[in-house]
């Protein structure tokens, strides 16, 4: 099994004080995993390795100096959910560990939204939805609440494209 550990200062057996809550096989923390530490560092061994089997994430990653914004566990989710649409992927399971909790809602919220957009629309076979086919409108709200909103955009996308 791969697991995959985002998290720039903690070892995932730093997790297993705090994280029983969350996770039912907590001793999931105690087998070996791959740690990576930083946005950079999380896409190279996804697109090195292919998608691990679990992942768990930090929200928070710091901000290196000569970085002029800030690549956070969001952002690697972010990531995440579009290297799985181009790849035709499902998402491996994860959890989120942060310390955030804003940050982890949001995580889980895009996960969430996600796989409620995978199961209704693209499983059913409605899986072109950003298409030269679809009105000019429609094409700019799915990527307006894509690049600013990733949460509303699969709450929203359902009300654009409803499955009679």
């Amino acid at each position: 099994m791969k697991l995959l550990f985002l998290d720039d200062i903690r070892n995932p057996k730093d997790c297993l004080l705090y994280m029983h809550p969350k996770i039912q096989d907590i001793e999931i923390y105690q087998k070996e995993w791959q740690i990576v530490r930083s946005y950079d560092e999380f896409v190279i061994w996804i697109e090195t390795n292919g998608l691990p089997d679990f992942i768990s994430f930090d929200h928070d990653l710091g901000l290196p100096e000569e970085q002029s914004q800030e690549l956070n566990g969001m952002t690697c989710a972010k990531w995440l959910v579009n290297y799985c649409l181009d790849n035709d992927l499902k998402l491996p399971d994860f959890v989120v560990h942060s310390s955030n909790p804003a940050g982890a809602k949001n995580i889980e919220g895009l996960f969430k939204g996600f796989g409620e957009f995978k199961n209704k629309y693209i499983e059913l076979g409605f899986c072109n939805i950003i298409s030269i086919n679809q009105p000019t409108w429609r094409r700019w709200l799915i990527e307006f609440f894509w690049l600013f909103d990733p949460v509303t955009f699969f709450s929203a996308i359902g009300t654009f494209f409803p499955i009679e």
